[in-house]
């Protein structure tokens, strides 16, 4: 990345009164300064601009990434935090970096890769900075600056070229929660899939519940009419399985009631999370609906 700061020729910027000259405008040399003829073809045509050297560049391992601007009056009307630089005062301002799942989801948005086109510091693209010690390269990079400068206007361009970027990974966090929340309908797709199946299965139970009962009550009314009936006392042996029946019978119905009662919980949970995803899928629309603009700016009050 490129930094502006006060050109060799100008008045060093020693206070935040000082601003930096507007672009075009004509630079008078300081005493001591070299005096250039502005017949020189090389020279005249050039904007005074001029870049620090890569070597002021914070290392390509630090994060957050922070670029020193040179202050200006408007930096300090608007109370901005100031650090002494080597040319003078400076405002830190930090650069918005993206992932790679961030470039990923922008280049599925547009439909193409995106990473050479974005404004990306340059340790993060795999190039070095250019070597403003060669002039023709520091020619060149002044050149292309002010052509961007003289479309954009000079006035806060590095505020309004990294406010760009903060706004655009804001923008990219608001996909990513709408891609979120459009999978929360699979998930209340997937949550009916399995409110129906636990309808089934609660039915079946209901059934079979229903089966044994009627079982049961039959060889209770069995057991009655034999008991009633004169004949010889029944043996031992018979009576003991009627009763081995009974409560084989007894321990199925108690069984398949757990399992019932397991089942209704299930459902009951299944149709909470059923509710709590219809809710989310709401809201998520309600954002959808909203003008982008009223939710980038509640966005920006909650930082």
């Amino acid at each position: 990345m490129l930094i502006l700061t006060p050109s060799t020729t100008l008045p060093s910027v020693s206070a935040p009164m000082i601003s930096p000259p507007p672009i075009g405008a004509a630079t008078k040399p300081t005493s001591g300064a070299p005096v250039t003829s502005t017949s020189d073809p090389a020279v005249a045509p050039q904007p005074s601009t001029s870049f620090i050297s890569p070597s002021g560049l914070p290392p390509a391992a630090s994060a957050p990434l922070v670029v020193p601007i040179p202050a200006s009056l408007e930096d300090v009307r608007r109370g901005v935090a100031l650090e002494q630089g080597h040319d003078g005062w400076t405002s830190p301002l930090p650069v918005t970096t993206f992932t790679a799942g961030e470039l990923a989801m922008l280049g599925g948005l547009v439909g193409q890769n995106v990473a050479q086109e974005l404004l990306l510091p340059a340790s993060e693209r795999g190039v070095s900075p250019p070597n403003l010690g060669d002039i023709q390269v520091r020619m060149h990079v002044e050149r292309e600056t002010a052509t961007l400068l003289q479309c954009f206007g000079a006035d806060d361009f590095a505020i309004r070229v990294l406010g760009t970027l903060k706004h655009l990974h804001v923008l990219l966090g608001q996909v990513s929660q709408l891609q979120t929340g459009a999978s929360s309908f699979d998930s209340l797709v997937e949550a009916a899939r399995l409110t129906a199946k636990v309808g089934k299965l609660t039915a079946l139970i209901d059934k079979q519940r229903s089966n044994f009962q009627a079982e049961i009550q039959g060889l209770q009314a069995q057991i009655a009419r034999s008991i009633a009936q004169p004949r010889p006392d029944p043996s031992d042996s018979d009576v003991n399985q009627l009763m081995d029946d009974i409560q084989r019978l007894t321990r199925k119905l108690d069984s398949f009631g757990t399992t019932r009662s397991d089942a209704v919980a299930q459902h009951e949970h299944l149709e909470n999370e059923l509710q709590s995803s219809k809710r989310l899928v709401e809201d998520l629309q309600a954002k959808v609906a909203a003008d982008p603009g009223m939710l980038l700016e509640s966005h920006k009050h909650a930082q």
